[in-house]
């Protein structure tokens, strides 16, 4: 068990504000990029155009989404930094919007713990985790109950390893992990991935509002402790 610098910004508006572009967004965005030019946020594997050099996967240290209307930005590690630096620019960022405003930020900062628990703890999507692609959803929605649950559970273990190994922390015991997932889901077209929606067991420590599996820089995977 390690622990990590967490900053949670909730942003209470005007209206309920739904997930896409906004000068929220762009200035997070550009900032992000300027903070952490040379990080590669994506899958583990090998760019072509680099030839066969591995690229290490990295976790986004700083996260946008929006649950139930709210907007809200996790930030980890380093992102807590520039989370900080970037707290006043906000509200001139939301002044430029036309559909809605900042009108008050709530800020929790605090060190959170991570790592292998010896206990079992439950936590629920607050937002699609984008866990198969479209390939893979296809030969997903033909397997019997038991098949799709081995199948997301492998896949949920490699995205928390892969969170963890880019955060700093070794992963030496076993994850026990059980999932159970709603029928319902939704189709990311823009990069081809299925978000799946449910709950999951694990003997592993996790803060709340941070992100697992694909985009979670932009608010997929969110989950919380139940």
């Amino acid at each position: 068990m390690i622990d990590l610098n967490y900053l949670l910004l909730s942003l209470k508006t005007d209206k309920d504000v739904q997930l896409g572009p906004s000068r929220v967004t762009d200035l997070l965005c550009t900032e992000y990029n300027r903070y952490f030019p040379k990080k590669i946020i994506g899958n583990n594997g090998n760019d072509p155009a680099i030839g066969s050099k591995p690229l290490t996967y990295f976790y986004p240290r700083l996260q946008y989404k929006i649950v139930r209307g709210a907007p809200m930005i996790a930030a980890v590690k380093e992102g807590c930094d520039l989370l900080w630096e970037l707290y006043e620019e906000l509200d001139g960022a939301s002044d430029e919007q036309i559909d809605w405003r900042i009108t008050e930020k709530r800020l929790i900062d605090k060190k959170v713990q991570f790592g292998i628990t010896s206990e079992l703890i439950k936590y629920r999507f607050l937002t699609p985790w984008l866990a198969l692609p479209e390939e893979n959803f296809k030969k997903y929605l033909l397997l019997d109950d038991q098949a799709k649950e081995r199948m997301l559970c492998k896949i949920l273990e490699g995205h928390i390893r892969s969170a963890a190994d880019s955060l700093g922390y070794e992963i030496k015991d076993e994850l026990r992990l059980k999932i159970n997932i709603k029928p319902n889901y939704i189709f990311q077209r823009d990069i081809h991935m299925a978000g799946l929606f449910g709950s999951f067991i694990v003997n592993f420590e996790i803060p709340n509002f941070l992100g697992l599996g694909k985009s979670v820089s932009r608010g997929f995977g969110t989950i919380k402790r139940v």
